[in-house]
């Protein structure tokens, strides 16, 4: 299982060069793929945010994967890992739009229909 294990750690390293990819870009970093970043007021907070976000999800998922490296193959324990990862990355994608949130310009979702009571009537 240690090959399993280098591969699981392959993973968190490369959780942390995206955390290192935001902490240096000098525009928004969007978090989710194929999704244009939103207009953030404070690019520079914004991406410190996510870096930590990611920095933080590395290291979690570098303990998530410690079972595979004390556990023979086929082992129960290994369920930890797995269902901690599903865990994991629903707790980083709620964070991740509360972040987003909290740095976006106010009004940038803004609807530009009229309200319901203004509309003429068809």
């Amino acid at each position: 299982m240690r090959i399993a294990f280098l591969i699981w750690s392959a993973i968190a390293l490369l959780f942390a060069g995206f955390g290192l990819h935001a902490r240096s870009a000098r525009q928004a970093v969007p978090f989710f793929a194929g999704v244009k970043p939103e207009e953030i007021q404070d690019v520079a907070g914004y991406n410190r945010a996510l870096s930590k976000l990611w920095f933080i999800a590395a290291v979690v998922f570098e303990l998530l994967g410690l079972p595979l490296l004390f556990s023979r193959q086929n082992a129960p324990v290994i369920l930890l890992s797995v269902l901690g990862t599903v865990f994991l990355m629903l707790v980083i994608g709620v964070l991740a739009m509360k972040t987003g949130d909290r740095f976006r310009e106010k009004g940038a979702n803004a609807s530009t229909e009229a309200p319901v009571e203004n509309r003429p009537d068809m």
